[in-house]
């Protein structure tokens, strides 16, 4: 499964990180969260090995699409 990565500053203006499963692509990771998280400022967002995302520790944002 595709693992994307994504830095971000909160709505409050905190930075934090976090990923998201299952995007296609960058964009579309990028996308998809701002529609489900308003007021997010998107950073960064990286393609991950799953096993990386799990070793990290990031919050999981969710799985695309759902």
């Amino acid at each position: 499964m595709t693992v994307h990565r994504i830095t971000y500053t909160s709505k409050h203006g905190h930075p934090r990180m976090g990923r998201v499963y299952g995007a296609p692509d960058c964009d579309s990771a990028a996308t998809w969260l701002n529609a489900r998280y308003d007021g997010l400022t998107i950073r960064a967002v990286d393609a991950i090995n799953e096993n990386a995302a799990r070793y990290w520790g990031e919050q999981d944002l969710g799985q695309f699409g759902r």
